[in-house]
């Protein structure tokens, strides 16, 4: 098994120079610890734009029921904040949510071409290693600080003792 841990800022040469089974995009403080939240609130589906824009785009045209989630400043059109806290409020259920945030949904869309892109925080990485473990070629992809290469790096042992 082959595994990679490559920071989002470095990923173009890493993505187009490797035969990856699977890339896991990692955001530990925001993103990926909020959409497992979202789909415990009970939301039918959590669809990831690349960018605050997107996600209006994607609403006004093919999700017009959805509801937007965003990091950083509020914006009017957007109905629920990035904070995990927040969402443990609300009931989401058989609603259509579409998150956009600077680094973790971004990064999403930069991976899309890989076989398969996994989201990971420290809420699911017990479930993202079970699941890595049956592929040869992995691409952990750190989006941002330390608590993201923190979790890269337990994502790696985890896989070294299957």
């Amino acid at each position: 098994m082959g595994v990679r841990i490559s920071h989002i800022r470095d990923l173009g040469e890493e993505l187009s120079g490797g035969d990856w089974d699977v890339v896991v995009v990692i955001d530990v403080i925001r993103a990926f610890t909020v959409a497992p939240w979202v789909l415990r609130q009970g939301a039918r589906r959590l669809l990831l734009a690349a960018n605050a824009e997107a996600a209006v785009s994607a609403r006004d045209a093919r999700f017009p029921e959805a509801l937007l989630l965003k990091d950083g400043a509020p914006d009017p059109r957007f109905d629920l904040p990035n904070a995990p806290g927040r969402i443990a409020l609300v009931n989401l259920s058989g609603r259509i949510v579409i998150q956009a945030t600077g680094n973790g949904t971004r990064a999403a869309h930069e991976v899309s071409e890989a076989p398969q892109v996994l989201c990971a925080s420290f809420v699911n990485a017990g479930a993202t290693a079970a699941v890595l473990a049956g592929h040869e070629r992995i691409l952990l992809v750190p989006t941002e600080g330390d608590e993201d290469h923190a979790l890269a790096d337990y994502v790696a042992v985890r896989l070294e003792r299957k």
